[in-house]
């Protein structure tokens, strides 16, 4: 009777710090989920190098960011006064500076805060800018596990495949239908804006 009692009870003692343990790690998780970048990069406990530099909120919809986007082929994408989109290599270009701008959940609209022309790519893949924003404004914004962002037109696509925004290594916009998730040119990084631009 006795061996039967210990075998009954002690599973049960064992189980309960277990328990204790899986739901630590899970209030962990969620904790990190919920700081911003700056507290993610100052908590040890949240290891994942892509939380400490990125956070996730903007997917969720209503969110404004200022940002220059730099491209992979070391360019900033920029719309100057002209409504001329080109890649830039002056970090302080005013005309590289960017508002981004959550229409819906992964969706953006992507605007030049000096020039006010919104960027958007046509039904054949190119690249351009416009006053008025319309559909062809609309960008999915996917986040790679390499920190960099993708943004493919969310209205258009070349024989069922995503249009992505890509610059080339001469710092000009390439056709959609050439560009590639993988390639460098379809690859941005959203860098902070800093007090002195």
């Amino acid at each position: 009777m006795r061996k039967w009692i210990l075998t009954w009870i002690l599973p049960t003692l064992l189980y309960r710090p277990c328990f204790h343990i899986i739901f630590l790690l899970g209030s962990m998780s969620f904790a990190c989920n919920d700081m911003t970048p700056e507290q993610m990069a100052a908590n040890v406990n949240c290891s994942s190098p892509e939380r400490h530099t990125r956070s996730y909120t903007h997917l969720e919809g209503g969110d404004v960011r200022k940002r220059k986007l730099f491209c992979r082929t070391q360019w900033y994408l920029r719309i100057d006064k002209d409504g001329n989109v080109t890649g830039t290599t002056e970090p302080n270009n005013i005309y590289s500076i960017l508002e981004i701008r959550t229409v819906e959940v992964g969706i953006v609209v992507i605007k030049g805060v000096e020039s006010e022309y919104y960027l958007a790519m046509n039904k054949s893949g190119k690249v351009y800018a416009k006053k008025l924003k319309n559909e062809d404004c609309n960008f999915e914004e996917m986040i790679l596990e390499n920190h960099y962002n993708t943004y493919a037109s969310a209205k258009w696509r070349h024989t069922g495949k995503r249009m992505f925004v890509a610059i080339n290594n001469k710092g000009t916009p390439m056709k959609g239908k050439k560009s590639k998730k993988g390639q460098k040119a379809s690859h941005f990084l959203p860098m902070h804006i800093s007090n002195n631009t």
